[in-house]
């Protein structure tokens, strides 16, 4: 639960007084016999007996909200479930046939059947019974926070978990009613992984078709506030309960039950954070006896109201989806509201985070090919990556929070076991491919490039490499064919004579394969390099001319492009500046808390000067470092030769920890009304087309299009029909609108690095993240449009990977260079290559990227001997046509499409 203090102070002592006259009341009845209701009906009662409605039903639903760990620390909560909740519920679904109840997550029921392994057999056959259900996902995240994949896997683990392990239950319902936020590909990724409604929150009340950009859509039903019917359906006075109730259920009059033929339904949800089970026998029984009153002339008259039935979400979202002839309708995303809470204020933990979405997949992706070439999958790690996956989505939205500090220790180490896995079964499956390779070691000490993503590339790599004394003095590198390439040293190690000991060694590897690998050879040398000297703050490369002043850039130039992409006033490019940053964590604010100027400062306010490092065939480098406010940025520039590519290393060093204060990264552009875009799971965004039109409603009444900053994945452009640009950044949380009003008409691109705000949990922790915080920025130009620029933003994050020098295994015959699989079409992605989930297939998902409708041929080095559409979590199966090493598809805009192959 997320509230601010006021709030959460106030329904606290609601729901005490609410329990407290509930209790008193039925007490009073049980002395007297008297029931504590009136006579006369009131308006709102009268009015909903002359309705339509009058004939239909109420449903009434029961779910309790469970953050992992918001309430208390997170063991506690465990046990308080376990002992408020799914005990208490079980026992009254066991006694009463007409119990219902709906469990949010699948983790809820994986924590319960670990302290309670005895209870299984009742738990299954409730569920199958329909008088409870569960959410389809493996816990309630912040959806925009994981990769498309990560969030796959909460389906893998939720709803695939529940069927394998549960006697073939499944659950279609994904339950996220705390989070104001939902990415734009989430209605895709439910359907097709069979999930077919979802129950959400602090959304305008209704029943929506809430569809993705592909026309995928599932049934939403926002009851405006989660805790909204809770507080009344427990007020001790039944006259006021039924007066509430009837005026609440006019309002699914208009807009909904309005088929020929069926019977209108009324939603209530009662939910409230670590609520019990509750018993609302009475409650049903007075309504239910309100069935006559007496009108102004003393006559008896019948009333008619809709009885009252308890019911499950998926129940009553079937029956009302089949009752209403339209359903309202909703497109898009709509952009995270509490995106403070776990990017910038939890630095350490999402960057963990971001670097695990990536390597889980690279580590499945290259063990899926290990396995297919070593012809058996014993040796694949299943296990080791189910647990790794798990640790990868187990942090929800519940950050902070009660004992917050404990929590926010626990996701982070989540992160880093995930991503320490998956870094360990890569190198693992990156060295049993290598050693198949027919290398020819007599030209050279052989240097693997392996490139995970599913089109060639050239990129930078680097490499560690240790001699013997003497041995070199410098290094040449060859690719397999005998071609010089450029290569650069640095972080030189030498022993007396001057030779090298250890270095790091930076190339431009080209033409590397799609999902593959391409060889070079190193050769030592005899004689040292020539030491570069120290370049002027302007500099050319082939690409870009560059101007540094005052520790930041002032221009860059796009030779290409004819046109400087900077536009320096008061912000320079990569200037680091920092304001007051006041927020509470994911209180019930209607906005996204903006900074303040108060206390402003920014890196180019000092002049710091820049120290030239290095100048070579590769790249040039300088370094800056500047205290400012609270902390000192140290900032190490590359400008590569060769390659249309800049580095921003940025740190945020010796941070002091001062509450509510925010840094972020300065891209100034020179664009006055650019279109904004950015990566989000499965897709790329384009600010103020692809989201939720207008506003989400209930307190949420800023446009979805004008929120800002924004949840983004690994990168956020901007083009203005001149040229565009693509910045690739590490951090969680981006905006585009200036807050300092320092840059003009410039449209700004700033990396929110790091707030210190804090939890709105009444006793909650602090967010201070004192200490050092280092960032990644990659930086290139092109033609207008993301299309030119989506690669390298992916590409700068999701970096080639060396081997150098593996051991020969027996059967080495892969040739030099070698693509595994590949696309023919540049539109699409490949996000997935795994070994699937019941067998000894290959599963290989893919996507297209929002540019259009794709015609293109999926190949694969392996020979192909069947292949089958499937759903995402890899249930059904539909034969599509292959050939030996093609399956040819077409796929929508905006598609994601699974299949799986038999190979060999």
């Amino acid at each position: 639960m997320k509230t601010s203090l006021s709030y959460f102070a106030c329904i606290f002592c609601l729901f005490t007084l609410v329990q407290t006259s509930v209790s008193q009341n039925i007490i009073k009845e049980q002395r007297t016999g008297q029931k504590a209701v009136g006579t006369n009906p009131s308006e709102n009662v009268m009015l909903l007996s002359k309705s339509k409605l009058s004939k239909g039903k109420i449903l009434l639903m029961n779910s309790s909200h469970q953050d992992l760990a918001w309430m208390d620390f997170l063991e506690k909560c465990i046990i308080e479930r376990d002992t408020m909740l799914m005990t208490p519920l079980l026992k009254a679904a066991l006694k009463d046939p007409g119990y219902r109840f709906d469990i949010e997550d699948v983790l809820m029921i994986r924590e319960y059947l670990g302290r309670h392994p005895e209870a299984k057999t009742d738990l299954v056959n409730l569920l199958k019974q329909g008088r409870l259900t569960c959410g389809s996902t493996y816990q309630m995240p912040y959806e925009e926070m994981y990769s498309g994949e990560s969030l796959v896997r909460q389906f893998y683990l939720g709803a695939r978990w529940i069927r394998e392990n549960l006697d073939g239950y499944f659950p279609d319902t994904y339950w996220n009613p705390d989070v104001p936020g939902r990415t734009m590909q989430m209605a895709q990724i439910m359907a097709k992984s069979g999930t077919k409604n979802l129950v959400m929150s602090r959304h305008e009340k209704g029943v929506y078709k809430w569809y993705s950009p592909d026309g995928s859509f599932v049934y939403a039903y926002s009851p405006g506030h989660y805790s909204e019917d809770f507080g009344f359906l427990g007020k001790s006075n039944f006259q006021e309960v039924a007066d509430i109730m009837a005026k609440k259920s006019i309002y699914w009059e208009k807009g909904y039950n309005d088929k020929p033929g069926t019977k209108p339904v009324i939603p209530f949800l009662s939910d409230w954070d670590m609520s019990p089970a509750k018993d609302y026998s009475r409650l049903i029984n007075e309504w239910t006896s309100l069935n006559k009153y007496t009108d102004e002339k003393g006559k008896i008259r019948p009333l008619i109201l809709p009885q009252i039935r308890l019911a499950t979400a998926p129940e009553f979202i079937k029956i009302i989806s089949e009752s209403t002839l339209n359903l309202p309708a909703i497109s898009g995303e709509r952009p995270a509201v509490w995106l403070y809470i776990h990017g910038p204020s939890h630095e350490w933990a999402l960057k963990a985070s971001r670097e695990g979405d990536i390597m889980m997949t690279v580590a499945e992706k290259f063990s899926t090919i290990d396995a297919l070439l070593r012809g058996t999958f014993s040796y694949y790690p299943v296990e080791r990556l189910n647990r790794a996956w798990e640790a990868k989505i187990y942090p929800d939205h519940g950050w902070g929070g009660k004992g917050g500090e404990s929590t926010d220790a626990i996701f982070l180490r989540k992160f880093e076991e995930s991503l320490a896995e998956a870094s360990s079964i890569t190198e693992t499956a990156l060295n049993g491919i290598a050693s198949r390779i027919n290398l020819k070691r007599e030209n050279g000490i052989p240097v693997i490039v392996f490139n995970s993503l599913s089109w060639q590339r050239d990129d930078p790599v680097s490499f560690r490499i240790g001699f013997d004394q003497g041995v070199a003095f410098d290094l040449s590198l060859k690719d397999a064919s005998g071609n010089e390439v450029a290569v650069q040293l640095t972080d030189i190690g030498r022993y007396n004579d001057n030779s090298i000991k250890k270095a790091e060694a930076v190339f431009i590897a080209r033409e590397v394969p799609s999902i593959g690998y391409k060889t070079y050879y190193v050769v030592p040398v005899k004689s040292a390099a020539l030491v570069q000297n120290p370049l002027e703050n302007k500099f050319e490369t082939q690409f870009y001319r560059i101007e540094l002043e005052k520790g930041c850039v002032k221009s860059i130039y796009d030779k290409e492009l004819n046109i400087e992409i900077l536009s320096c006033r008061d912000l320079l490019g990569g200037d680091v500046f920092t304001l007051k940053s006041v927020g509470n964590g994911a209180g019930e604010f209607a906005d996204v808390q903006q900074p303040e100027m108060e206390g402003f400062d920014k890196v180019s306010n000092h002049n710091p000067e820049w120290r030239f490092v290095s100048s070579g065939p590769v790249f040039t480098e300088y370094k800056m470092r500047q205290q400012i406010k609270n902390a000192v940025v140290e900032t190490d520039l590359k400008v590569y030769s060769d390659l249309k590519k800049i580095d921003f290393e940025t740190s945020l060093l010796n941070w002091e920890g001062v509450l509510y204060r925010e840094y972020r990264f300065a891209l100034p552009l020179d664009m006055k009304n650019g279109k904004v875009c950015y990566e989000v799971p499965f897709g790329v965004l384009e600010v103020g087309k692809d989201e939720i039109s207008g506003a989400a409603g209930e307190r949420y009444v800023t446009k979805c299009g004008d929120v800002h900053p924004r949840g983004i994945g690994n990168w956020i452009g901007a083009s203005d029909g001149r040229f565009g640009v693509t910045l690739s950044t590490s951090t969680a949380v981006a905006d585009y609108i200036d807050p300092t009003g320092l840059s003009g008409d410039a449209l700004v691109l700033q990396p929110v690095m790091l707030a210190s705000r804090r939890s709105c949990h009444s006793q909650g922790n602090e967010y201070l993240q004192t200490g050092n915080h280092f960032y990644h920025y990659s930086l290139t130009s092109h033609k207008s449009g993301f299309q030119n620029g989506y690669k390298f933003g992916r590409q700068a994050n999701e970096k080639l990977i060396a081997i150098v020098d593996p051991i020969p295994a027996r059967d080495n015959s892969l040739p030099e260079s070698l693509s595994f699989f590949s696309v023919d079409a540049s539109d699409i992605s490949i996000s997935a290559i795994k070994k699937a989930e019941d067998g000894n297939e290959t599963v290989i998902r893919l996507y297209e990227n929002g540019i259009s409708d794709a015609v293109f041929n999926l190949r694969s080095w392996f020979n192909i001997s069947s292949a089958d559409e499937t759903s995402m979590i890899e249930y059904d199966g539909k034969s599509v046509i292959h050939t030996d090493n093609t399956v040819p598809l077409k796929i929508g805009r905006h598609s994601i499409e699974t299949l799986k192959l038999k190979l060999k």
